[in-house]
């Protein structure tokens, strides 16, 4: 079977042709539009898609497109982030911090720049003036 198509402006042309054994799908594909390895996942995706359609329950359900083997493969990996971190409250890791690395820039406002040291005396001047005006600390 020969067949041409040509749709300039359209960058995938999905063709479903009836043929004496079934259902001719075919993708064409502007060249050089997508990264490489996308369309493949496409189709894929696709074809598993228009295969579970035979099934009754299919259309009964909410339409679910699975994303392709490589793509669950990547995002498996990058959402990964799984890491245990020591069990110390916020305070400790901030005056911790500011023990290491006193001068390192941690917060940037409008254009002014505040060191470890810096904030750490802003929030101690906090303190103290709180403490002064006869606020308790909670026990």
């Amino acid at each position: 079977m020969y067949k041409i198509s040509e749709t300039p402006q359209v960058l995938i042309d999905c063709q479903v042709s009836k043929t004496i054994d079934g259902v001719l799908v075919n993708w064409d594909v502007r060249e050089g539009v997508f990264p490489r390895g996308l369309i493949d996942e496409m189709f894929e995706s696709f074809t598993e898609y228009i295969h579970n359609s035979v099934f009754d329950e299919f259309w009964e359900n909410k339409l679910m497109i699975n994303l392709g083997s490589n793509t669950r493969k990547i995002r498996k990996k990058i959402n990964d982030t799984e890491k245990l971190y020591e069990n110390k409250n916020l305070i400790e890791s901030f005056f911790m911090r500011c023990r290491k690395n006193p001068d390192r820039t941690v917060l940037i406002c409008g254009e002014e720049k505040f060191s470890y040291s810096k904030l750490e005396n802003i929030a101690a001047t906090i303190q103290t003036r709180l403490l002064e005006n006869g606020i308790k600390k909670r026990r």
